[in-house]
């Protein structure tokens, strides 16, 4: 549901969404770089201060320094400094990489292999995590491997420690985007994935079998220049359009119908420049610095008040936003440097009491400061400012 952001290198209109859980204008390793924040509920150490607890962190919460870039999956964080990877939160599954111990709970940032350098964007999925080096086109995956999402290199063992580098077809690679069990990369304008297609999210007929063999999504047009994933669904822009496939049992493709569907659909009446999509519901940028999103909207996730959405709606009260993001089932949205959330909010991933906000559809601003980039997971916020 986090997807990624998009190197330094590839041109996009954006010039600069979860994901899944959602992507920004990729700051490669050499851009300018801030401290990483986070706060929320901490059950697995996914807020990094060296411990776990169940009750929540609404105070923002420094704990690494120097990051050019953030990406929040289910229950652990990844974040990029020097070109180097570092990750913290739950590991049972492998998605903080640190060897193959798989501990229940990595609760301080970890730096990862140094085998694994210069990358310029990380990405993550449920319980798996992605990288690129966009210097040699090289996506490095790891974690939940339960249905091929770590790629080929991932075998049949399950849970993968530790990370391997996946086999794609030769060319620019410049973006990459994880969903729940599936993952996805752009390469030469063309969206590859891999991974569970239980819902059709591979762009291929549903079925129940693995696919660790990334396969290029048909039905696109060319040029395409931004990914997202959901958590079973993808999403793709072109020239503005956006595109959408798999599961759509809450609207979340926003297709005007609640009707999965395996091959691209272009979603009508909006031109766009960045998406992401959370566990059920979706936000996407408009050209003109204004949001839309659809979906379920059980928290208020969607922005306005109602039930589930299955056509886009604008979201009232944000103008000037350059970037969104999302969380399981909270959405954010960057303009200025001030971030604004919204949706659910029962583990303080608001940044607001749960006691008494347990649940908003308004957009409210957090008070973290001057925010470059941020990302989310079932309860908890990590911010780059």
């Amino acid at each position: 549901m986090t997807r990624l952001r998009l190197p330094s290198r590839a041109l996009v209109a954006t010039a600069g969404v979860l994901g899944l859980l959602a992507v920004s204008p990729v700051m490669p390793a050499s851009a300018a770089t801030g401290d990483v924040v986070t706060f929320g509920t901490n059950s697995f150490g996914q807020l990094g201060h060296g411990s776990v607890a169940t009750s929540p962190q609404l105070t923002p919460t420094k704990v690494l320094g120097s990051a050019s870039d953030v990406a929040g999956g289910r229950e652990h964080v990844l974040a990029l400094v020097g070109g180097r990877v570092w990750a913290w939160g739950a590991d049972d599954k492998g998605a903080v990489g640190d060897g193959g111990a798989f501990p229940a709970a990595v609760t301080a940032p970890k730096q990862l292999t140094s085998a694994m350098s210069g990358i310029d964007s990380v990405a993550t999925g449920h319980y798996h995590s992605m990288a690129l080096d966009k210097d040699s086109d090289t996506v490095w995956a790891w974690g939940w491997d339960s249905r091929g999402q770590v790629g080929p290199a991932g075998g049949t063992a399950g849970r993968i420690g530790a990370p391997l580098k996946v086999s794609l077809p030769a060319g620019n690679v410049t973006m990459i985007a994880g969903g729940r069990a599936h993952s996805l990369a752009l390469v030469n304008g063309k969206v590859y994935a891999w991974g569970e297609n239980g819902s059709g999210q591979l762009g291929r007929a549903a079925d129940t079998s693995r696919h660790p063999n990334p396969t290029v999504v048909s039905g696109l047009p060319a040029g395409v220049s931004w990914i997202a994933g959901g958590r079973d669904s993808s999403f793709a822009i072109a020239s503005g359009a956006l595109y959408a496939w798999g599961n759509n049992q809450y609207g979340q493709l926003g297709i005007g119908s609640t009707v999965s569907k395996s091959t691209p659909q272009r979603v009508p009446g909006i031109t766009v420049k960045q998406v992401e999509s959370g566990a059920d519901h979706t936000v996407a940028l408009r050209t003109t610095g204004t949001v839309v999103a659809w979906g379920r909207n059980q928290y208020g996730q969607v922005g306005v008040p109602g039930s589930t959405r299955t056509s886009p709606a604008s979201v009232p009260g944000l103008s000037g936003i350059t970037q969104v993001r999302v969380g399981r089932d909270h959405s954010m949205a960057i303009g200025n440097g001030t971030l604004r959330a919204w949706g659910r909010n029962d583990g303080g991933q608001l940044g607001l009491n749960p006691a008494s906000t347990p649940k908003t559809s308004t957009p409210t601003q957090v008070p973290v400061g001057a925010v470059r980039d941020v990302g989310g997971g079932q309860v908890y916020t990590v911010a780059l400012r």
